[in-house]
Protein backbone atom coordinates (compact mmCIF):
# COMPACT_ATOMS: atom_id res chain seq x y z
CA UNK A 1 0.00 0.00 0.00
CA UNK A 2 1.49 3.35 -0.97
CA UNK A 3 1.90 6.12 1.59
CA UNK A 4 -0.73 8.13 -0.27
CA UNK A 5 -3.30 5.36 -0.05
CA UNK A 6 -2.44 4.71 3.60
CA UNK A 7 -2.96 8.36 4.41
CA UNK A 8 -6.26 8.33 2.56
CA UNK A 9 -7.40 5.21 4.40
CA UNK A 10 -6.39 6.72 7.72
CA UNK A 11 -8.32 9.87 6.91
CA UNK A 12 -11.37 7.80 5.95
CA UNK A 13 -11.08 5.75 9.13
CA UNK A 14 -10.81 8.88 11.24
CA UNK A 15 -13.89 10.32 9.53
CA UNK A 16 -15.79 7.07 10.12
CA UNK A 17 -14.83 7.07 13.81
CA UNK A 18 -15.89 10.70 14.08
CA UNK A 19 -19.26 10.02 12.44
CA UNK A 20 -19.94 6.89 14.48
CA UNK A 21 -18.83 8.60 17.67
CA UNK A 22 -21.14 11.51 16.95
CA UNK A 23 -24.04 9.18 16.19
CA UNK A 24 -23.53 7.26 19.44
CA UNK A 25 -23.25 10.46 21.46
CA UNK A 26 -26.34 11.85 19.74
CA UNK A 27 -28.29 8.64 20.44
CA UNK A 28 -27.44 8.95 24.14
CA UNK A 29 -28.40 12.62 24.31
CA UNK A 30 -31.65 13.80 25.88
CA UNK A 31 -34.09 15.71 23.70
CA UNK A 32 -36.79 18.19 24.69
CA UNK A 33 -39.37 19.02 22.03
CA UNK A 34 -41.06 22.35 22.83
CA UNK A 35 -44.54 23.08 21.49
CA UNK A 36 -42.95 25.91 19.53
CA UNK A 37 -39.35 26.36 18.39
CA UNK A 38 -36.47 24.00 17.74
CA UNK A 39 -35.70 20.73 19.48
CA UNK A 40 -33.22 21.05 22.35
CA UNK A 41 -30.55 18.32 22.44
CA UNK A 42 -28.15 17.82 25.34
CA UNK A 43 -28.24 16.60 28.93
CA UNK A 44 -31.27 17.10 31.16
CA UNK A 45 -29.99 18.41 34.49
CA UNK A 46 -33.26 19.01 36.35
CA UNK A 47 -36.86 17.85 36.17
CA UNK A 48 -39.69 19.20 38.34
CA UNK A 49 -43.42 19.91 38.21
CA UNK A 50 -42.50 23.34 36.85
CA UNK A 51 -40.56 22.02 33.87
CA UNK A 52 -37.21 20.76 32.61
CA UNK A 53 -33.71 22.25 32.55
CA UNK A 54 -31.46 20.96 29.77
CA UNK A 55 -27.79 21.75 29.16
CA UNK A 56 -27.39 22.41 25.45
CA UNK A 57 -24.86 24.34 23.41
CA UNK A 58 -22.85 25.27 26.49
CA UNK A 59 -25.79 26.83 28.35
CA UNK A 60 -28.73 25.83 30.51
CA UNK A 61 -32.23 26.26 29.07
CA UNK A 62 -35.33 26.09 31.24
CA UNK A 63 -38.47 24.84 29.48
CA UNK A 64 -41.74 25.34 31.43
CA UNK A 65 -43.93 22.25 31.76
CA UNK A 66 -46.72 23.94 29.81
CA UNK A 67 -44.43 24.46 26.80
CA UNK A 68 -43.18 20.85 26.54
CA UNK A 69 -44.60 18.79 23.69
CA UNK A 70 -42.52 15.66 24.25
CA UNK A 71 -39.24 14.46 25.80
CA UNK A 72 -36.88 11.68 24.73
CA UNK A 73 -34.38 10.52 27.34
CA UNK A 74 -31.08 9.28 25.95
CA UNK A 75 -31.30 6.11 28.03
CA UNK A 76 -34.80 5.12 26.95
CA UNK A 77 -35.44 2.00 24.91
CA UNK A 78 -36.79 1.87 21.40
CA UNK A 79 -40.06 0.49 22.84
CA UNK A 80 -40.61 3.61 24.96
CA UNK A 81 -39.92 5.89 21.99
CA UNK A 82 -42.36 3.85 19.90
CA UNK A 83 -45.01 4.18 22.62
CA UNK A 84 -44.54 7.96 22.69
CA UNK A 85 -45.03 8.11 18.93
CA UNK A 86 -48.17 5.97 19.16
CA UNK A 87 -49.63 8.33 21.78
CA UNK A 88 -48.87 11.37 19.61
CA UNK A 89 -50.80 9.62 16.82
CA UNK A 90 -53.65 8.77 19.25
CA UNK A 91 -53.05 5.03 18.94
CA UNK A 92 -53.53 4.61 22.67
CA UNK A 93 -54.27 0.89 22.66
CA UNK A 94 -51.00 0.16 20.83
CA UNK A 95 -49.08 2.43 23.19
CA UNK A 96 -50.59 0.84 26.29
CA UNK A 97 -49.70 -2.67 25.14
CA UNK A 98 -46.06 -1.59 24.89
CA UNK A 99 -46.01 0.36 28.16
CA UNK A 100 -47.56 -2.46 30.17
CA UNK A 101 -44.66 -4.72 29.15
CA UNK A 102 -42.10 -2.32 30.67
CA UNK A 103 -41.00 -2.48 34.32
CA UNK A 104 -40.59 1.21 35.16
CA UNK A 105 -38.86 0.29 38.43
CA UNK A 106 -35.82 -0.82 36.42
CA UNK A 107 -35.51 2.44 34.48
CA UNK A 108 -32.93 5.17 34.96
CA UNK A 109 -33.03 8.12 35.46
CA UNK A 110 -36.02 8.33 37.86
CA UNK A 111 -37.59 10.98 35.60
CA UNK A 112 -37.80 8.39 32.81
CA UNK A 113 -39.52 5.92 35.15
CA UNK A 114 -42.08 8.60 36.09
CA UNK A 115 -42.55 9.36 32.39
CA UNK A 116 -43.49 5.74 31.68
CA UNK A 117 -45.80 5.64 34.70
CA UNK A 118 -47.57 8.82 33.57
CA UNK A 119 -47.92 7.70 29.95
CA UNK A 120 -49.40 4.40 31.13
CA UNK A 121 -51.89 6.24 33.36
CA UNK A 122 -52.71 8.71 30.56
CA UNK A 123 -53.60 5.90 28.14
CA UNK A 124 -55.71 4.12 30.74
CA UNK A 125 -57.59 7.31 31.67
CA UNK A 126 -58.33 8.37 28.09
CA UNK A 127 -59.46 4.88 27.08
CA UNK A 128 -61.64 4.49 30.19
CA UNK A 129 -63.24 7.90 29.58
CA UNK A 130 -64.05 6.97 25.97
CA UNK A 131 -65.33 3.53 26.99
CA UNK A 132 -62.74 1.81 24.78
CA UNK A 133 -61.01 -0.19 27.52
CA UNK A 134 -60.95 -0.57 31.29
CA UNK A 135 -63.03 1.08 33.99
CA UNK A 136 -63.02 4.54 35.51
CA UNK A 137 -62.16 2.99 38.87
CA UNK A 138 -59.09 1.20 37.52
CA UNK A 139 -57.88 4.34 35.76
CA UNK A 140 -58.40 6.39 38.93
CA UNK A 141 -56.28 3.95 40.92
CA UNK A 142 -53.36 4.04 38.48
CA UNK A 143 -53.48 7.83 38.18
CA UNK A 144 -53.66 8.29 41.97
CA UNK A 145 -50.57 6.08 42.35
CA UNK A 146 -48.71 8.31 39.90
CA UNK A 147 -49.73 11.49 41.72
CA UNK A 148 -48.48 10.10 45.03
CA UNK A 149 -44.96 9.62 43.67
CA UNK A 150 -44.86 12.01 40.73
CA UNK A 151 -44.57 15.36 42.47
CA UNK A 152 -41.33 16.09 40.60
CA UNK A 153 -42.65 15.09 37.18
CA UNK A 154 -43.27 17.73 34.53
CA UNK A 155 -46.52 15.82 33.89
CA UNK A 156 -47.81 16.49 37.40
CA UNK A 157 -50.20 19.35 36.55
CA UNK A 158 -51.61 17.40 33.60
CA UNK A 159 -52.20 14.45 35.93
CA UNK A 160 -54.13 16.67 38.36
CA UNK A 161 -56.40 17.79 35.53
CA UNK A 162 -56.89 14.18 34.39
CA UNK A 163 -57.92 13.18 37.91
CA UNK A 164 -60.50 15.97 37.90
CA UNK A 165 -61.80 14.68 34.55
CA UNK A 166 -62.13 11.16 35.97
CA UNK A 167 -64.00 12.41 39.03
CA UNK A 168 -66.28 14.45 36.76
CA UNK A 169 -67.02 11.35 34.67
CA UNK A 170 -67.85 9.47 37.86
CA UNK A 171 -70.27 12.24 38.88
CA UNK A 172 -68.29 13.27 41.98
CA UNK A 173 -68.51 16.98 41.22
CA UNK A 174 -67.28 18.37 44.54
CA UNK A 175 -64.12 16.25 44.44
CA UNK A 176 -63.55 17.12 40.79
CA UNK A 177 -63.90 20.80 41.68
CA UNK A 178 -61.19 20.42 44.35
CA UNK A 179 -58.75 19.06 41.75
CA UNK A 180 -59.54 21.81 39.27
CA UNK A 181 -59.01 24.42 42.00
CA UNK A 182 -55.40 23.21 42.16
CA UNK A 183 -54.96 24.28 38.53
CA UNK A 184 -56.03 27.80 39.47
CA UNK A 185 -53.07 27.93 41.89
CA UNK A 186 -50.44 27.21 39.22
CA UNK A 187 -48.14 29.99 37.92
CA UNK A 188 -49.34 29.72 34.29
CA UNK A 189 -52.23 31.95 33.08
CA UNK A 190 -53.44 29.45 30.46
CA UNK A 191 -53.61 26.67 33.08
CA UNK A 192 -55.34 29.02 35.53
CA UNK A 193 -57.94 29.68 32.83
CA UNK A 194 -58.57 25.98 32.32
CA UNK A 195 -58.86 25.57 36.09
CA UNK A 196 -61.41 28.35 36.43
CA UNK A 197 -63.33 27.10 33.40
CA UNK A 198 -63.62 23.62 34.87
CA UNK A 199 -64.36 24.87 38.39
CA UNK A 200 -67.16 26.93 36.88
CA UNK A 201 -68.55 23.86 35.14
CA UNK A 202 -68.51 21.86 38.39
CA UNK A 203 -70.29 24.67 40.23
CA UNK A 204 -72.82 24.87 37.41
CA UNK A 205 -73.52 21.14 37.63
CA UNK A 206 -74.12 21.59 41.35
CA UNK A 207 -76.61 24.41 40.69
CA UNK A 208 -74.27 27.16 41.94
CA UNK A 209 -74.94 29.42 38.98
CA UNK A 210 -73.82 32.75 40.48
CA UNK A 211 -70.49 31.23 41.57
CA UNK A 212 -70.04 29.57 38.18
CA UNK A 213 -70.66 32.88 36.41
CA UNK A 214 -67.89 34.55 38.40
CA UNK A 215 -65.40 31.90 37.29
CA UNK A 216 -66.53 32.09 33.67
CA UNK A 217 -66.11 35.86 33.77
CA UNK A 218 -62.62 35.47 35.28
CA UNK A 219 -61.65 33.23 32.35
CA UNK A 220 -62.70 35.97 29.92
CA UNK A 221 -60.59 38.59 31.71
CA UNK A 222 -57.22 36.82 31.40
CA UNK A 223 -54.95 38.71 29.00
CA UNK A 224 -53.52 36.02 26.78
CA UNK A 225 -53.54 35.60 23.01
CA UNK A 226 -52.63 31.90 22.74
CA UNK A 227 -54.91 29.47 20.90
CA UNK A 228 -55.49 27.60 24.16
CA UNK A 229 -56.55 30.80 25.92
CA UNK A 230 -58.99 31.75 23.16
CA UNK A 231 -60.54 28.28 23.32
CA UNK A 232 -61.01 28.63 27.07
CA UNK A 233 -62.68 32.02 26.61
CA UNK A 234 -65.08 30.63 24.02
CA UNK A 235 -66.00 27.70 26.24
CA UNK A 236 -66.52 30.11 29.15
CA UNK A 237 -68.90 32.08 26.94
CA UNK A 238 -70.91 28.89 26.40
CA UNK A 239 -70.96 28.35 30.17
CA UNK A 240 -72.20 31.88 30.77
CA UNK A 241 -75.05 31.34 28.30
CA UNK A 242 -76.08 28.14 30.11
CA UNK A 243 -76.05 29.90 33.47
CA UNK A 244 -78.17 32.72 32.07
CA UNK A 245 -80.78 30.27 30.80
CA UNK A 246 -80.79 28.11 33.93
CA UNK A 247 -81.18 31.28 35.95
CA UNK A 248 -84.40 32.02 34.05
CA UNK A 249 -83.18 34.28 31.23
CA UNK A 250 -83.75 31.78 28.41
CA UNK A 251 -83.82 34.31 25.59
CA UNK A 252 -80.40 35.80 26.41
CA UNK A 253 -78.75 32.40 26.72
CA UNK A 254 -80.23 31.12 23.46
CA UNK A 255 -79.38 34.35 21.62
CA UNK A 256 -75.73 34.19 22.76
CA UNK A 257 -75.35 30.59 21.58
CA UNK A 258 -76.98 31.22 18.21
CA UNK A 259 -74.69 34.19 17.69
CA UNK A 260 -71.67 31.98 18.41
CA UNK A 261 -72.87 29.48 15.81
CA UNK A 262 -72.88 32.26 13.21
CA UNK A 263 -69.58 33.87 14.22
CA UNK A 264 -67.32 30.93 15.11
CA UNK A 265 -65.82 28.27 12.85
CA UNK A 266 -67.63 24.94 12.81
CA UNK A 267 -64.25 23.23 12.29
CA UNK A 268 -63.86 23.63 16.06
CA UNK A 269 -65.80 20.44 16.74
CA UNK A 270 -65.16 20.44 20.47
CA UNK A 271 -66.58 23.96 20.84
CA UNK A 272 -69.60 23.30 18.62
CA UNK A 273 -70.47 20.13 20.52
CA UNK A 274 -70.61 22.26 23.66
CA UNK A 275 -72.59 25.02 21.94
CA UNK A 276 -75.28 22.69 20.61
CA UNK A 277 -75.54 20.77 23.89
CA UNK A 278 -75.88 24.06 25.75
CA UNK A 279 -78.49 25.22 23.24
CA UNK A 280 -80.40 21.97 23.69
CA UNK A 281 -80.36 22.35 27.47
CA UNK A 282 -81.51 25.96 27.18
CA UNK A 283 -84.47 24.86 25.03
CA UNK A 284 -85.29 22.11 27.56
CA UNK A 285 -85.33 24.72 30.32
CA UNK A 286 -87.54 26.92 28.12
CA UNK A 287 -89.90 23.94 27.51
CA UNK A 288 -89.26 23.82 23.77
CA UNK A 289 -88.57 20.09 23.20
CA UNK A 290 -88.58 20.10 19.38
CA UNK A 291 -85.89 22.79 19.24
CA UNK A 292 -83.96 20.92 21.95
CA UNK A 293 -83.99 17.70 19.90
CA UNK A 294 -82.74 19.57 16.85
CA UNK A 295 -79.83 21.00 18.85
CA UNK A 296 -78.80 17.66 20.38
CA UNK A 297 -79.02 15.98 16.96
CA UNK A 298 -76.39 18.43 15.72
CA UNK A 299 -74.01 17.10 18.36
CA UNK A 300 -74.91 13.49 17.66
CA UNK A 301 -74.58 13.68 13.88
CA UNK A 302 -71.98 16.41 13.30
CA UNK A 303 -70.01 17.31 16.43
CA UNK A 304 -69.54 14.01 18.24
CA UNK A 305 -65.74 14.19 18.63
CA UNK A 306 -65.82 14.86 22.40
CA UNK A 307 -67.06 11.68 24.17
CA UNK A 308 -68.48 13.62 27.14
CA UNK A 309 -70.53 15.93 24.91
CA UNK A 310 -71.70 13.12 22.64
CA UNK A 311 -72.73 10.94 25.59
CA UNK A 312 -74.77 13.78 27.07
CA UNK A 313 -76.46 14.48 23.73
CA UNK A 314 -77.49 10.83 23.37
CA UNK A 315 -78.85 10.75 26.91
CA UNK A 316 -80.88 13.93 26.35
CA UNK A 317 -82.22 12.61 23.04
CA UNK A 318 -83.35 9.41 24.73
CA UNK A 319 -85.23 11.41 27.36
CA UNK A 320 -86.75 13.89 24.91
CA UNK A 321 -87.89 11.31 22.38
CA UNK A 322 -89.45 9.28 25.19
CA UNK A 323 -91.36 12.33 26.49
CA UNK A 324 -92.79 12.84 23.01
CA UNK A 325 -93.80 9.14 22.71
CA UNK A 326 -91.19 8.51 20.02
CA UNK A 327 -90.17 5.26 21.65
CA UNK A 328 -88.23 3.78 18.73
CA UNK A 329 -86.01 6.87 18.42
CA UNK A 330 -85.58 6.92 22.20
CA UNK A 331 -84.47 3.28 22.26
CA UNK A 332 -81.99 3.89 19.42
CA UNK A 333 -80.39 6.83 21.25
CA UNK A 334 -80.11 4.87 24.50
CA UNK A 335 -78.64 1.82 22.78
CA UNK A 336 -76.08 4.00 21.02
CA UNK A 337 -75.17 5.59 24.35
CA UNK A 338 -74.67 2.25 26.11
CA UNK A 339 -72.72 0.66 23.27
CA UNK A 340 -70.31 3.57 22.79
CA UNK A 341 -70.03 5.05 26.28
CA UNK A 342 -70.94 2.24 28.62
CA UNK A 343 -68.68 3.56 31.40
CA UNK A 344 -70.06 7.10 31.18
CA UNK A 345 -72.26 8.39 34.01
CA UNK A 346 -74.76 9.38 31.31
CA UNK A 347 -75.15 5.68 30.42
CA UNK A 348 -75.82 4.84 34.07
CA UNK A 349 -78.54 7.42 34.63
Amino acid sequence: MTGFHWQMNRAGLALLVLVLGGAIADAQSDRVFPKEGRTLTGAISKVSAKGITIETGGREVEVPATEIKMVNFGTESREITTARRAISEERLNNALQILESIDSGQLDPPALALDVDYLTAYCMVKMALSGERGTLGQATGVLTDFLEKGGESYHYTNAVELLGDLLLARGVYDQAEAQYQRLVSTPWPDVQQIGRLKVGRMQELQGKYSEALKNYQAVQQVESTTAESRQSKLEAQVGQARCQAFGGDFESGIATLNQMIVEESSTNGRLFGQIYNALGNCYVAAKQPKQAINAFLHTDLLFYQDPEQHAEALYRLGELFNSMSKFEESAEAREKLKSRYGTSPWAKK
